[in-house]
Order: structure tokens, then C-alpha cells, then sequence
């Protein structure tokens, strides 16, 4: 028999750490996908993004404006490597809504949301 008490979904950050490729490109548009239709397993709470991956959060890439959209509605953390961004010079332009920082300043931008899981692609 089924049991009919709701289960609380686990709670994740996904780090996207991986060295910049059409897969992970493929592989975030497909997140996104995934949280535009509800349909990602886990609950994310947050994105950190690691050396080129920042280049994704410059605003004007329709990505990442979908993503940005997304993540306001699900109050998704989207922060990208604060030494990252500006050896790229890139951190007065993230798309709005996604910060910078350190990976110990994650911690207490989700300190009232804190993940279960941190998963790396």
C-alpha cells in the first residue's frame, strides 16, 4: 500500500566546474529545462559557477537570461567564482540576479535555504 505522506525534496547546489564544452552547454540548457517544467528531481537551491563556466552568465545569452528568469521564480542562488569573473573581466556584466563571490560566501547566501547535496558537473 502506498503511503500518502508527502516527501520533502532534497535540496542540491549544482557546481559547474567542468572546462566549458558544448556538453555543458547542452547539459545546462537541459537543467534549465528541467526546473521550467518542474521536472529536476531534486530542489536547487543554487548554481556556482567555476572558471569559463561564468562566461554563461553574462546577460544577453538567452540561456542563461531563461535560467535567471527561472531562478528568481524558484529563489535559485546563481553565483559565479568571484576571482573567476574578474580575471575574465566579466563581473559588472552577469546577467541580473547572479552575483559574485567566493565559495565560502555560498554558505551564507543559502544559509536560510541550505542544501542536502552538492552535485558537480
Amino acid at each position: 500500500m502506498a503511503s500518502s505522506a508527502k516527501t520533502t525534496p532534497v535540496k542540491c547546489v549544482n557546481l559547474m566546474r567542468s572546462i566549458i564544452t558544448a556538453f555543458n552547454i547542452i547539459s545546462l540548457l537541459n537543467i534549465t529545462n528541467q526546473h521550467v517544467e518542474l521536472s529536476h528531481c531534486p530542489e536547487a537551491v543554487g548554481m556556482f559557477f567555476f572558471e569559463d563556466n561564468n562566461y554563461v552568465l553574462i546577460e544577453g545569452n538567452p540561456i542563461v537570461e531563461r535560467l535567471a528568469k527561472v531562478a528568481q521564480e524558484q529563489n535559485i542562488l546563481l553565483m559565479g567564482c568571484d576571482q573567476c569573473c574578474w580575471e575574465r573581466e566579466i563581473d559588472g556584466k552577469l546577467v541580473e540576479g547572479a552575483i559574485i563571490g567566493c565559495f565560502s560566501n555560498r554558505y551564507d547566501e543559502l544559509a536560510g535555504n541550505m542544501p542536502d547535496q552538492v552535485i558537480t558537473l
